[in-house]
């Protein structure tokens, strides 16, 4: 079962391309700084449902470390590493080497600086590559994560050439956002021609691992504490940082970003996924 790409009528260097170029627009400029540079949904429970917006995607990076198992002298990778953040912490936690691999140089400088201001630039490093066409030979990692980007590369690409370089018995994270039965056509169009993105189901999971060389250990629906929780959480996040927003775009501009919220609390799922390589 293969899942379809974003981008339909592009070829795969095409999409890398526009998938770079999404990444420096208005919308997710203004998303870097209500996430405060964790560019992924937040995970909000009763402990933590009361803090400031940004409280939320740090959350959920920490989850997704402490499901790692990642020490000391092992190499993991990174697919999608956006402004490095993630990554970062996880090397500071676990006392690991990561390589991250993107499609925006924009986001790669960002990463860059941030691990030099860390002191991890010799243990962490960012790099321009397709994550569906790597340069890493294989079986050159001991586990990796796809932190909220699969759904911009092709899942069945992206999982294979996941495989490809993971060694044999390492731990591959994914969360992801899934359409839903009642996932609106419009919707699914909004994905594949604004936000570069394919979004699959929860049932097309086993067997995108298995074709790949995967076995699914575990598959958690996060919808609520993710999807649900976060289109109050968006809206306050505006609030707080409204003076910064304003900086990036107009006035004018925030009410779409707004709107894009609300399509996602109505029409996606949301998953946390593990699997390890066989």
């Amino acid at each position: 079962m293969a899942s379809s790409v974003p981008y339909p009528g592009l070829d795969r260097e095409e999409r890398f391309r526009a998938v770079g170029e999404y990444y420096e627009n208005r919308a997710v400029r203004c998303w870097e700084i209500t996430s405060r540079g964790h560019l992924h949904g937040g995970y909000w429970d009763e402990q933590n449902l009361h803090e400031p917006p940004w409280a939320g995607p740090l959350r959920m990076t920490e989850r997704m470390i402490a499901a790692t198992e990642a020490g000391p002298g092992q190499r993991l990778i990174d697919f999608g590493s956006g402004l490095g953040l993630p990554a970062l912490l996880l090397a500071q936690t676990r006392g690991c080497a990561i390589e991250g691999v993107n499609a925006s140089q924009y986001q790669i400088d960002i990463a860059q600086n941030h691990a030099a201001a860390q002191e991890l630039a010799d243990r962490v490093r960012f790099r321009l590559e397709d994550a569906t066409r790597l340069s890493f030979p294989d079986a050159s990692f001991d586990g990796g994560w796809f932190l909220e980007s699969i759904f911009h590369m092709g899942h069945a690409d992206a999982l294979r050439e996941a495989r490809r370089v993971l060694k044999p018995g390492a731990l591959l994270l994914i969360t992801d956002f899934l359409n839903l039965p009642h996932t609106a056509p419009d919707f699914i169009t909004l994905q594949h021609e604004v936000l570069c993105a394919n979004h699959t189901t929860a049932g097309a999971y086993p067997d995108l691992l298995a074709e790949a060389g995967f076995e699914l250990l575990e598959f958690a629906d996060l919808t609520g504490p993710v999807i649900l929780a976060a289109d109050t959480k968006n809206r306050q996040s505006f609030e707080y940082s409204r003076d910064e927003l304003l900086q990036v775009a107009e006035p004018d501009y925030l009410p779409f970003v707004e709107e894009v919220s609300a399509l996602f609390a109505a029409n996606s799922g949301y998953a946390f996924i593990r699997a390890r390589a066989v």
